[in-house]
């Protein structure tokens, strides 16, 4: 689990904090020809907000290849709700999401069992995170309340440590986001994350995509990532 786990637990991020509980399939895409550019205005600093302060259960499907074998699985993430803490001295607002489930590669099942934290501010803005490796966020932009389909921006960049004393230094993580187009009322909101070695060399990166209505209500479809040195591609589907 610890290879993908960010992308199944809000360390990095907003990647599982999508609102609405419930369980896998019903976030499926309505069938369509072709997607639909709205011509609607969707605030996506309110599906932002509405993400941080969702607290949650759902239910989601694996599938990729491990190690050259295929992997499968069910499980679970539940988000639990904001509460006060302290990150790098300052105060902040934590949330914890725990993931549980079963992941099967050729007919052998391993039991997963995964938690994360995230810290924002006060203003919601990230400040960083504590799952399988200690980030921190070293610049964050708010998406804006004023977006039309095919907007695209920075999200935010951070540094990776292996732990909070950061003597050690893995890499780093930026995070863009992209609206596109899906239905007439709705669009699909990306978030197009990238981790780098010290050496700058790409490690991996992942796509977390969501269903978003004008209003900011978010729907959470799916999140993949891709090892670019194993090869390794992962898919959770909600």
């Amino acid at each position: 689990m610890k290879k993908y786990f960010y992308i199944i637990s809000i360390p990095f991020f907003v990647a599982a904090c999508g609102g609405g509980g419930g369980g896998g399939g019903g976030s499926t895409a309505p069938v369509s020809t072709a997607p639909v550019t709205s011509t609607e205005t969707f605030q996506l600093q309110k599906a932002y907000i509405n993400s941080v302060t969702d607290s949650s259960s759902r239910s989601f499907s694996i599938s990729g290849v491990s190690d050259g074998k295929s992997l499968s699985g069910t499980g679970r993430v539940t988000s639990g709700s904001l509460a006060s803490a302290t990150f790098e001295g300052q105060s902040v607002l934590a949330k914890t999401e725990v993931v549980t489930g079963t992941k099967i590669i050729e007919g052998t099942s391993i039991q997963l069992s995964s938690s994360g934290t995230t810290y924002v501010d006060s203003a919601y803005k990230l400040v960083g995170g504590i799952g399988s490796e200690y980030i921190v966020v070293t610049s964050f932009s708010m998406p804006s309340d004023l977006s039309k389909v095919n907007a695209t921006g920075s999200f935010y960049s951070a540094i990776r440590y292996t732990n909070s004393t950061k003597s050690s230094v893995i890499g780093t993580r930026t995070a863009t986001y992209a609206l596109e187009p899906d239905t007439a009322s709705t669009a699909l909101l990306k978030f197009i994350l990238v981790n780098k070695d010290s050496s700058g060399n790409t490690t991996s990166t992942g796509t977390d995509v969501f269903r978003v209505t004008p209003s900011g209500a978010l729907t959470p479809i799916s999140e993949s990532s891709t090892s670019t040195s194993s090869g390794e591609t992962i898919t959770i589907t909600y």
